[in-house]
């Protein structure tokens, strides 16, 4: 294993779920509010999902300057306002509800088309950038974001070809998706990976060593790039 692509990852594990959603909130609200004072807002991305609920529950409770913050998706199902699959929706019970003073930047809207990929980025151009936060997940599959192996959207994204935001296709449904690209994700000044589970740690770890069935996943080409462009990858995992 390269060293050089060790010193780009942070293990931060917890001994359970409940533990590793303290210890990000404790991460994410400390970075948000450093943010806030040095730059007079600060943004962050948040994934979707079942394993990231938890902690957002928890930083709702958090005392944060909310009218500053800016909250946006690292990816999004391509469905129709207030389905049941949608990130947004997630996210807007577990966390926004309580705050709608926050800045909400969505990446899908009922009527929205992948020819509308322009309007969306327009209407995300106000997103302060780098992006101060994001979080991530990674599937057994070795995605992260909506980053797919097999799917030929995904992939010019991983090999840096893509533009900020595209569209892709999932496995599984619901298979339409929207993402923000590899390169767009990286340009985050802290990068949190949050996943649970011996087997995605496995994964993880074989990912860094060249030449593996991993290492050729997305987040083989993630960590690649983290490499690459000297970046920090904090993996939260219990």
């Amino acid at each position: 294993m390269s060293d050089q692509v060790k010193a780009c990852l942070e293990w931060i594990e917890a001994s359970n779920k409940d533990e590793l959603a303290e210890a990000i909130v404790e991460r994410v609200a400390a970075d948000l509010k450093a943010s806030v004072e040095k730059q007079g807002r600060a943004s962050i991305l948040l994934s979707g999902g079942g394993t990231p609920q938890a902690a957002y529950q928890l930083l709702s409770k958090a005392d944060l300057p909310w009218e500053k913050l800016q909250f946006s998706l690292s990816d999004e199902r391509r469905v129709d306002d207030g389905h049941p699959a949608s990130n947004a929706v997630m996210v807007w019970q577990k966390l926004l509800a309580q705050h709608p003073q926050a800045e909400w930047f969505p990446l899908w809207q009922t009527g929205w088309t992948s020819d509308d990929i322009a309007e969306i980025k327009a209407r995300t151009a106000e997103l302060q950038r780098p992006f101060d936060v994001t979080i991530l997940g990674m599937g057994e599959d070795g995605h992260f974001a909506s980053l797919f192996p097999n799917c030929e959207a995904s992939q010019l994204s991983l090999e840096g070809k893509s533009d900020q935001l595209l569209c892709t296709t999932a496995p599984n449904e619901p298979q339409e998706r929207i993402s923000w690209s590899m390169n767009a994700l990286i340009d985050s000044k802290v990068l949190i990976l949050y996943v649970t589970g011996d087997r995605k740690k496995e994964i993880i770890e074989a990912a860094q060593q060249e030449g593996t069935a991993e290492s050729k996943l997305p987040i083989g080409y993630f960590l690649r790039a983290l490499k690459a462009q000297q970046k920090t990858l904090l993996i939260y995992w219990a």
